[in-house]
């Protein structure tokens, strides 16, 4: 009998999207009963009903505003906790089936793999958290209001954000960077055969067609997907601190090979392999987006020129370095840095070496 054993952090999140998506799906159904009732009394008599007859509900336009977020209706003042329970709620059998299948694999592998509580809460609460705050400004900056109002036979149309699309998203890139050329073949067929470095835009491309097509009720969808999948990127491209007793970063994983060790953690990937553009997009396009990138950071480097001296002190060098920042905040040119992020340390370069050589050799040993 196979034994799944699932991390803490983890069997929290899982706890928690099945516990809210009831709860959340029992409120819809409780509210929607109450209106259905009343619709009805009101066909039976009209006569009885003073003021406004009451409009035919439709259970997709059902919200829950301190549960989930319907930036016309949700105000952040008065449920700031709906950024965070927005994520864990489904409403959907097919959303919920996919969110449990991937949460629960990629989630308890790179819990694993990284072997730190802290780090890997960082991660997921930056990564969910910048993705709902962007998709939400930009719903009401493409949206200031709802442009399809309640009539007599037509409630009104509600925009709604939910769902564990971004950290679905970050899981697949973080994966991307552990083990991007293990392949995944699905219902052991050939022609569902891929790289584990594909999922993540192959996830978001499913999600875009689902959108197209009106399958997924949220609407915030494809935006959903590209910031959970641009913050996870971000985090451990600039943000992510790699300790010595990280899996897969650690020399005391190394054993057979004596690599000198420092005392400083590794922050970020500066890896080629994981730059933006070598990551999701192909050869084709490769140099429109790293120009797109140099411009990004060309605009941000003029602004943060004239930020206070101490908002710059406090940004990650790696962040510092992409932006062409010197101590004094001026800006340097941007075309000579690369949107890489900084250089490695002899060291560190070496134990990267190190590592990617036992791993050969490893896979060697298990194809003879």
């Amino acid at each position: 009998m196979i034994r799944i054993t699932v991390p803490p952090i983890t069997r929290a999140i899982l706890l928690a999207v099945l516990l809210l998506s009831i709860i959340n799906s029992y409120l819809r159904y409780a509210t929607y009963s109450s209106l259905y009732r009343q619709f009805y009394l009101y066909e039976l008599s009209p006569a009885s009903f003073e003021g406004k007859p009451p409009v035919a509900p439709e259970w997709s336009q059902i919200v829950v505003p301190f549960l989930t977020i319907a930036p016309h209706i949700t105000s952040w003042a008065l449920y700031p906790i709906a950024l965070l329970t927005s994520l864990f709620i489904e409403t959907s059998l097919h959303g919920l089936i996919v969110s449990v299948l991937i949460i629960t694999l990629a989630s308890s592998y790179i819990e694993r793999n990284w072997n730190d509580t802290t780090q890997y809460l960082r991660f997921v609460v930056f990564s969910c958290l910048g993705s709902y705050i962007v998709t939400t400004l930009i719903t009401l900056f493409l949206y200031p209001t709802n442009p399809t109002q309640a009539s007599l036979t037509r409630p009104a149309f509600v925009r709604v954000i939910h769902g564990s699309i971004p950290l679905q998203m970050a899981l697949l890139v973080a994966l991307t960077q552990i083990i991007p050329q293990h392949k995944i073949v699905l219902f052991n067929l050939d022609v569902l055969k891929f790289r584990v470095k594909h999922t993540p835009l192959a996830l978001f491309m499913l999600y875009a067609f689902m959108d197209l097509l009106g399958i997924d009720s949220n609407e915030g969808t494809v935006l959903l997907a590209w910031n959970g999948l641009f913050f996870g990127w971000f985090y451990l491209r600039f943000l992510r601190s790699i300790n010595d007793t990280d899996n897969g970063a650690s020399p005391n994983s190394l054993p057979v090979f004596d690599v000198p060790q420092t005392t400083s953690a590794t922050v970020g990937d500066a890896s080629e392999t994981f730059a933006f553009s070598h990551l999701f997009f192909p050869a084709s396009v490769r140099s429109v987006v790293d120009t797109g990138a140099l411009t990004i950071a060309s605009i941000l480097g003029q602004g943060l020129k004239f930020a206070p001296a101490g908002l710059i002190s406090r940004l990650p060098a790696s962040v510092i370095t992409v932006l062409a920042l010197d101590g004094n905040s001026t800006v340097a040119n941007v075309n000579n840095v690369s949107a890489s992020a900084p250089t490695l340390t002899d060291d560190e370069a070496e134990r990267r070496r190190a590592l990617a050589l036992k791993v050969l050799e490893q896979r060697l040993a298990g194809q003879t």
